[in-house]
């Protein structure tokens, strides 16, 4: 009997746990980062290690390399 109940909780446990890492898997899947505009003071280097999440981060990062260098002469 002890044997059964010792399954059974063990059961519940990895139930629980598997159920946790589901809904945490599914939060984290289905979210739509929202980084900052790629403005001149969010360029910055500092600015960008600064943002916490690293998908918003990496998105900001490839938005301010796409934007031309200031000064720089303009493409005809």
């Amino acid at each position: 009997m002890e044997l059964i109940l010792a399954r059974r909780g063990g059961t519940i446990i990895t139930v629980i746990a598997a159920g946790l890492l589901c809904a945490f898997a599914y939060r984290s899947l289905t979210r739509v980062p929202a980084p900052p505009a790629p403005t001149k003071a969010n360029c910055a280097a500092k600015a960008i290690r600064e943002v916490a999440d690293p998908m918003e981060r990496a998105i900001l990062s490839g938005q301010c390399a796409k934007q031309p260098a200031s000064g720089a002469a303009p493409a005809n």
